[in-house]
């Protein structure tokens, strides 16, 4: 048993091993839990089949936010143009996933090597990690999960610094901004790991008496931020639709934050403490940590785990929220087990119970979705593909608004084209955000004008298109379960009523 556990720890020490190790483990989470991400999984999920969308859309000369709409940051997109491009259907997706997941990996072993943790703890810490990991990856292809090796790669920096590994704070603060601009180009509110190492760190320099550093690194991380940004900003005002982006990034999203779900129970506020218990224990174990050590590394880890606190402890409870904990997590193991190891098995257990105890029914209800997701027939992320291919002519498919559920907007591009009309789900909910999202919502479509509507929801029950329905007639229905789909064509047939050429939407 010692020679086994010799020889584990000395692969685990060789970086070659250890990568091969990451990228074996994460690539069957990503074939079996994932299953957005799994090539053995022909369907996509609810936000993913937005992303996918959007990233397809790009790659065939549409402009994320002006001619599709989403919410998230154009790297997210980017991404998905990546993965798209790096290998067919999602086998681009599945082998950036895994590189992502391994990256991570990689770089939070990194941060136990600069705090000294030994190896065996920090192998436990790893896996503590992946166990969150698989807890939080919901059906994978997440905001959340490509938001993390930026996070991770800023806190390993920050560690070397406080550890007195590197005295290089500009070049670090520099690569830091690179990582904030990165992140905010996938979704802002993922920066919490680097927004609190920021006020660590300037505590930090600032005990040291190292204030004209402080300046400099400001301006370090200033300049990486604009490195990162400045790309996509020049791209849309190149393209015409900065104002697109702005209002479909930032001042939807600052309402969407507004009606974003708040838990209104102690048991729901207790769900998402659960998930991020190593944010509790990391500020205690890093007291502890210094005072053995003599290092300084209580204010920044305190202010990273107080800012995901703040931030996710009001959001609902989406498991793939929780990612930006799981370092946190991870941090807490090491430093406890860098002070006693038996400290760190129990930081591990404390981490990693509570949240698979709330998620205990995850394992089977995954299992029952991979099996009913193998069996499905029928083209791959389609549930009715039949109410196109009966009822559209392939020269009328161009003009086709989708509404409602995601599966309406995957139904028509499994045909090989677009959806008009910017926006092309969930309507009927942003219509109640505010009156800007509810008229842009309806000029929209009156300006695209469709011969198509295919909607989940019944047309002339959302309130958003009063006035509209009645100019479409119901021209077929059909029913999956409690999935219900739509389709209606316009009475007056005439595909363009206000003149002119539209832009194609169609893959080619």
């Amino acid at each position: 048993m010692g020679k086994l556990a010799g020889l584990l720890t000395r692969m685990v020490e060789s970086a070659p091993w250890r990568i091969a190790i990451f990228l074996a483990a994460y690539a069957l989470m990503m074939l079996f839990v994932g299953l957005s991400t799994s090539p053995l999984v022909g369907r996509l999920y609810i936000d993913q089949i937005v992303f996918t969308a959007v990233g397809d859309g790009w790659l065939h000369g549409l402009v994320p936010y002006r001619d599709l709409f989403d919410h998230k940051g154009p790297l997210m997109y980017l991404i998905q143009c990546a993965g798209l491009l790096l290998a067919p259907g999602k086998w681009g997706i599945f082998i950036l996933a895994t590189a992502c997941a391994a990256t991570t990996s990689e770089l939070l072993y990194r941060c136990g090597r600069v705090t000294g943790t030994p190896t065996r703890t920090n192998v436990a810490a790893l896996t503590c990690g992946f166990v969150l990991y698989g807890l939080c990856l919901w059906m994978g292809n997440t905001v959340e999960e490509w938001s993390l090796p930026f996070q991770c790669l800023a806190l390993l920096l920050c560690l070397r610094i406080l550890t007195g590994k590197t005295r290089r704070v500009a070049a670090a603060a520099f690569v830091c901004g690179l990582c904030f601009g990165a992140t905010a180009m996938i979704r802002v509110n993922n920066d919490n790991i680097i927004c609190g190492a920021c006020i660590g760190m300037a505590i930090f320099l600032i005990r040291e008496g190292r204030v004209r550093e402080l300046w400099r690194a400001a301006g370090a991380f200033a300049g990486g931020c604009a490195a990162t940004i400045a790309p996509f900003i020049v791209y849309f005002a190149w393209e015409g639709a900065p104002g697109n982006m702005y209002d479909s990034y930032i001042r939807f999203n600052l309402t969407y934050k507004m009606h974003w779900l708040i838990p209104d129970s102690f048991e729901e506020y207790l769900l998402n403490i659960d998930a991020m218990v190593g944010c509790f224990i990391a500020p205690v174990a890093a007291w502890f940590y210094d005072r053995c050590r003599g290092a300084q590394l209580f204010p920044t880890t305190a202010a990273i785990c107080a800012i995901t606190v703040g931030v996710f402890i009001r959001g609902p409870y989406y498991t793939h929220y929780f990612f930006m904990a799981l370092p946190a997590g991870v941090l807490a193991v090491q430093l406890a087990g860098s002070i006693r190891r038996g400290l760190g098995l129990a930081a591990a257990l404390a981490v990693c119970v509570p949240y698979a105890i709330d998620q205990r029914e995850t394992p089977r209800n995954t299992r029952n979705e991979y099996v009913m997701a193998r069996q499905a027939g029928g083209p791959p992320y389609s549930f009715f593909p039949d109410i196109p291919a009966e009822n559209i002519a392939t020269a009328e498919l161009d003009s086709v608004y989708t509404i409602g559920a995601h599966w309406c907007a995957y139904t028509l591009l499994e045909t090989g084209h677009f959806p008009v009309g910017r926006y092309f789900y969930m309507q009927d909910d942003f219509q109640n955000f505010n009156a800007t999202v509810r008229n842009d919502i309806l000029n929209e479509f009156v300006k695209a004008n469709p011969l198509y509507v295919m909607s989940s929801l019944r047309f002339d029950r959302i309130s958003v298109f009063a006035g509209q329905a009645e100019k479409y007639t119901l021209v077929a229905h059909d029913t999956a379960g409690s999935l219900n789909i739509y389709l209606y064509r316009r009475n007056d047939e005439l595909i363009f009523s206000q003149g002119g050429e539209p832009r194609r939407r169609v893959k080619r």
